[in-house]
């Protein structure tokens, strides 16, 4: 690499803490880690990990809501808004369910779009049963948060690419990041799958 001038786009320390401390609703429901960090699946169509990351804007954050199949690795759904609320996690699930066939686990954390009633209600009418990662635990989610940091890393923070994102408007940023999906699906290799692409 030094050679050839090749310098790697290093990811910034993490800070995380865990908290071993189950979650539970106000209504007494307990959110239970059913997934259990079981990140290789045999089965495609199955098992899902979903989050919601943001990007900056030339007028705010874009927030895309994620789901990935845990079997291929394939990013199925990306939903994009200037908003993190209800109607981004709603048309997010509207679309996995577009994309799955009979019944699923889709994993995610304990934010408040993947625990609200509306949202737990209309994943059960989807056949969905939800697991959730540990409060305060991001590696329940590894894989999920992973590839949130794999899109950071190789296009939004490489000096190759564009130093200057958050100069770039909304529909900007979305055609980019469908762009990168679709790249990270059909032509990415990855050392899990036996260096094929998902």
């Amino acid at each position: 690499m030094k050679e050839l001038g090749c310098q790697a786009v290093i990811r910034r320390k993490s800070t995380y803490r865990v908290s071993l401390t189950k979650g539970r609703l106000t209504d007494g429901t307990v959110l239970e880690n059913t997934l259990n960090r079981k990140f290789t699946q045999q089965e495609p169509g199955k098992v899902f990990v979903t989050d919601v990351t943001y990007i900056p804007t030339k007028t705010g954050w874009l927030y895309l809501s994620l789901v990935m199949d845990l079997c291929t690795r394939e990013i199925v759904v990306c939903e994009m808004s200037p908003c993190q609320n209800m109607a981004l996690a709603m048309q997010t699930l509207h679309s996995l369910k577009a994309v799955a066939s009979g019944p699923a686990v889709l994993h995610s954390d304990q934010g408040v779009l993947f625990t609200s009633p509306m949202f737990r209600k209309q994943a059960r009418d989807y056949g969905f049963k939800q697991s959730y990662s540990r409060k305060g635990n991001c590696w329940d989610n590894a894989v999920m948060e992973g590839w949130n940091g794999t899109l950071k890393t190789e296009w939004l923070y490489h000096p190759d690419k564009r130093f200057d994102k958050n100069l770039l408007t909304f529909n900007q940023a979305r055609r980019e990041i469908e762009a990168y999906c679709a790249y990270y699906n059909e032509k990415r290799i990855q050392a899990k799958l036996s260096y094929r692409s998902p």
